[in-house]
């Protein structure tokens, strides 16, 4: 019902009525305006419940953790070192050198929802020099848990002169 609706029946029942309201009258008009009042509560409860839905659903498409993993230098380091990082990032830890590449192991600050995950990687040129960092190759990852993965970049001119700072974003695969 209506606001003019309501302030009609108002006015018809009681506010116009001569000589006197009675009892029940009075009841019907406030029964009226708390059906009334119980039925815009429970539109409002079923919108929120379902704008609370889009959120959801938008949220499982948002990056849940994103962050930068600094001053990687391809082909060298030492196994065990920690690089600088910054975001969702807890830590970003060496595990391997090779000749022209190295993996690394990282540590997500917010846990996924499962390991059905998807990392997006973005290489930024920290050397000064453009032409020396752009041999980068393809990343490769896998996810170990909801909070850890690994990655593997490889470069296959690497003199360990490479500097670059790389940025990430892990978005849920499932939806």
């Amino acid at each position: 019902m209506t606001q003019a609706e309501l302030t009609a029946l108002i006015n018809a029942k009681i506010r116009n009525k001569t000589p006197k309201v009675i009892k029940t009258e009075h009841a019907d008009v406030e029964q009226e305006i708390t059906d009334t009042l119980f039925d815009n509560v429970n539109l409002l409860i079923n919108s929120i419940s379902t704008v609370n839905g889009y959120i959801d659903a938008i949220n499982e498409k948002i990056a849940l953790n994103s962050g930068v993993v600094k001053s990687i230098n391809i082909g060298s380091g030492t196994v065990g070192d920690s690089s600088a990082k910054a975001g969702n990032i807890s830590s970003c830890i060496l595990n391997a050198v090779g000749s022209n590449g190295n993996t690394y192991t990282v540590t997500l600050t917010n846990a996924m929802p499962s390991t059905s995950y998807s990392v997006f990687f973005t290489l930024e040129s920290k050397s000064g020099d453009m032409l020396v960092d752009n041999n980068a190759l393809s990343i490769v990852f896998k996810p170990l848990t909801t909070t850890t993965f690994q990655f593997s970049l490889d470069d296959v001119t690497s003199s360990g002169s490479d500097l670059i700072d790389l940025h990430l974003k892990v978005y849920n695969n499932n939806y």
